[in-house]
């Protein structure tokens, strides 16, 4: 065992002390949904368990989830096994972009706009509306007037659908005239979103994980499978904590000493240092359960830019011994 880092992973759930829902989002997200989306709930138990969440919060949980519409549940004999519902896997599907995929460094100007006329929604749509787009990094710079710079038109046609809203809002492409106006978009980006509470966000994050890359770098295979896992979804869940508060926008647009693109960088490192190790132990902990074989699809393979033959060293070191 790799005593250094476990005083880390130690120190950090203490201080921390993630939720178990919160935490059990991530970990349907990260492990759960690129293997398919389905699993027994003792699977579930045990990789809840190096993160010290009993298995009582991990049933409660499951309850809130489903009823919170991620979750279906259905009984094998005193069994259950749940699935992510479409709604679960949409969740998970739109917020990918915001923890694994890079930066956007090149942007061309182009803002995808909504606009709710005035009158034509009802309060409780509005509210949700609202809810939904903020969620996405959408900034309301008027009154039903939705603005962002990496909008996806796909995931703004699932939203105005699930809300039974395309006939009643307004999406279109505006662009950035020319180079003064990006400038002045820069100065005055903080005028829409609350970049003082992200960045405060990130900070954190780093303060939590700054020291752990030099262990993981000189580790030459102390590290436990269950070390790798449990650094990897605290790096996830507490990265992707950070982004929720924060837009997710092209680098121009930042200041450029943004604490967002460190965290990134941060999260990256330990992600590609881990994932590997990771894997040994999550399906050691699914073959335990009796899950069915599940291959990773695809775009798992490209988070953080790309992770095949990437940083095996625990896995390679320990294939050495």
């Amino acid at each position: 065992m790799n005593q250094s880092l476990q005083r880390h992973i130690d120190d950090l759930v203490h201080r921390a002390r993630p939720r178990a829902k919160s935490l059990i989002v991530s970990l349907l997200g990260d492990v759960i949904e690129p293997r398919g989306g389905s699993f027994w709930v003792g699977t579930l138990i045990n990789l809840m368990a190096p993160f010290d969440v009993n298995e009582r919060s991990v049933r409660t949980s499951l309850q809130r989830l489903t009823q919170e519409g991620w979750l279906d549940a259905e009984r094998h004999g005193r069994r259950s096994r749940y699935h992510l519902t479409r709604t679960g896997r949409a969740r998970i599907l739109q917020a990918r972009r915001r923890f694994y995929e890079p930066p956007l460094d090149q942007w061309h100007g182009q803002w995808l706009v909504a606009f709710a006329p005035p009158g034509s929604l009802q309060g409780w749509q509005r509210s949700r509306l609202r809810q939904l787009l903020d969620w996405e990094g959408y900034s309301m710079i008027a009154s039903g007037l939705f603005v962002h710079p990496l909008g996806s038109r796909e995931t703004m046609a699932e939203i105005l659908s699930e809300l039974e809203l395309e006939q009643k809002v307004f999406v279109f492409v505006s662009e950035s005239i020319d180079a003064p106006t990006l400038r002045t978009l820069r100065d005055g980006i903080s005028d829409f979103w609350d970049l003082e509470d992200a960045e405060s966000r990130y900070l954190d994050f780093e303060s939590h994980f700054s020291n752990w890359l030099p262990v993981l770098e000189d580790d030459r295979g102390d590290s436990r499978p269950a070390q790798y896992f449990q650094t990897r979804l605290l790096a996830i869940h507490l990265f992707r904590r950070a982004s929720l508060h924060a837009p997710r926008l092209p680098s121009s647009l930042f200041p450029s000493d943004w604490a967002g693109l460190r965290a990134y960088e941060t999260c990256r490192s330990l992600y590609l240092r881990a994932w590997a190790g990771a894997d040994e132990y999550i399906e050691a902990v699914r073959a335990e359960a009796g899950e069915p074989a599940a291959e990773l699809d695809r775009e798992f393979f490209e988070r953080f830019g790309g992770l095949r033959d990437r940083d095996r060293v625990g896995s390679q070191s320990r294939a050495n011994e």
